[in-house]
């Protein structure tokens, strides 16, 4: 009869589900995701207190995935660490490419507490974010195969200076970049290698490894 701009679902009691809202929704290169749903996900991590999942603007897809997240007490969580966790529990598009860690007082939220999703992007400085190359001195190759891995990801991801430690998704990498690596991987090394990896081994470190 009317549209409330809530998304959701009834389940097989009969009770209704909400999931967000239609403006909320994330389309990344077609995608439709939920942001709440991998919101769900990630306050599963044990070291997660709450999560607030967001659209960022992003040259190729439209929009991208981004988490702005708050650990418990005493945590010390990677990215990469909630990353690969996610990676295990939500489709590799879903799992959020920048993640950055908060203090919960830093979320927006309305009158009724609920989270602001709308523009974080913009309020987090995260809209078109590009790692510096002023940002200091970077960790160098210490084998031939990183030496490989390094120029080519400088090359793919238009980074000069990049570090072996440094994450392939914090350096502007996303699912199609990851695709294309994993393909240059398998023809410079004859290995067979699925692009979800990358959430596992996102330093060049780990990859070369």
């Amino acid at each position: 009869w009317m549209r409330t701009g809530d998304l959701g679902e009834l389940d097989a009691r009969g009770f209704l589900y909400l999931a967000g809202r239609v403006k909320e929704i994330i389309n990344r290169g077609g995608e439709k995701i939920s942001p709440a749903g991998v919101d769900d996900e990630l306050t599963l991590h044990p070291d997660v207190e709450a999560a607030v999942t967001f659209a960022v603007p992003d040259d190729r897809l439209g929009e991208d995935v981004a988490s702005a997240v708050v650990l418990r007490e005493g945590a010390s969580l990677t990215k990469s660490e909630l990353r690969k966790f996610a990676a295990q529990r939500l489709a590799h598009f879903k799992v959020p490419h920048q993640i950055i860690f908060i203090k919960d007082s830093d979320i927006p939220r309305n009158a009724t507490g609920k989270p602001l999703r709308g523009g974080l992007a913009e309020h987090f400085g995260m809209e078109g974010r590009k790692r510096s190359d002023a940002d200091g001195v970077r960790k160098a190759p210490s084998s031939r195969t990183e030496e490989k891995v390094v120029a080519y990801l400088s090359g793919l991801l238009q980074v000069e200076n990049v570090g072996v430690d440094e994450d392939f998704f914090d350096l502007g990498g996303d699912s199609l970049s990851a695709l294309t690596l994993t393909q240059w991987i398998q023809e410079e090394f004859g290995i067979e290698m699925r692009p979800v990896v990358l959430f596992e081994a996102a330093s060049v470190e780990a990859l070369a490894s």
